[in-house]
């Protein structure tokens, strides 16, 4: 058996080889081929699986993500109004927003959010 291999990747294994483009390179991995499959990464001595895919995505989180991503838009909007129109206000040095201002900001914006 013959992986063949492109920057470090296997990409085909196959009982014998043919021609390929020379940026691809054939490594003969024995008669049973290991295991190994399209997908392995190849060092150029030792061939390892490829990682394990991430976990799939919680849809759930998705909702909460969206409500987030919107809270932090309206945030963003909301200052941003204020500071056209002069009514941007803080507890901070020379008025700016403290962490805790905006901290507060976000949270009451999330909580309003359905």
């Amino acid at each position: 058996m013959f992986a063949l291999t492109f920057q470090g990747k296997v990409i085909q294994v196959e009982a014998a080889q043919f021609p390929v483009n020379p940026a691809l390179v054939w490594v003969d991995v024995g008669a049973n081929g290991q295991g190994i499959a399209a997908g392995w990464l190849y060092d150029g001595i030792i061939f390892t699986a490829p990682p394990a895919p991430p976990p799939p995505i919680d849809l759930s989180d998705l909702d909460n993500l969206q409500k987030v991503l919107k809270a932090f838009g309206l945030l963003i909007r909301q200052y941003a109004n204020d500071l056209k129109t002069g009514t941007y206000t803080g507890d901070g040095a020379g008025g700016t927003k403290t962490v805790a201002n905006v901290k507060a900001d976000f949270a009451a914006i999330y909580q309003a959010l359905p």
